[in-house]
């Protein structure tokens, strides 16, 4: 299996922050900002499902 959108060429989020640091600050801030934001809606999206699902030992 390969990460990216062509074999043989590795292409992810953290990897293109990095890439983009060397040549343009202000778009490895924007896309670290994005990883941040999705993982932020991830984490909220998780918790609120957990939250709203019955407790094993507590029965309604």
């Amino acid at each position: 299996t390969f990460a990216g959108s062509r074999q043989g060429v590795t292409r992810t989020l953290p990897l293109e922050i990095y890439l983009q640091r060397e040549s343009d600050a202000d778009a490895a801030v924007a896309l670290s900002l994005l990883l941040v934001a999705v993982a932020a809606v991830v984490v909220v999206g998780l918790g609120s499902r957990r939250l709203r699902a019955p407790m094993a030992g507590n029965p309604p």
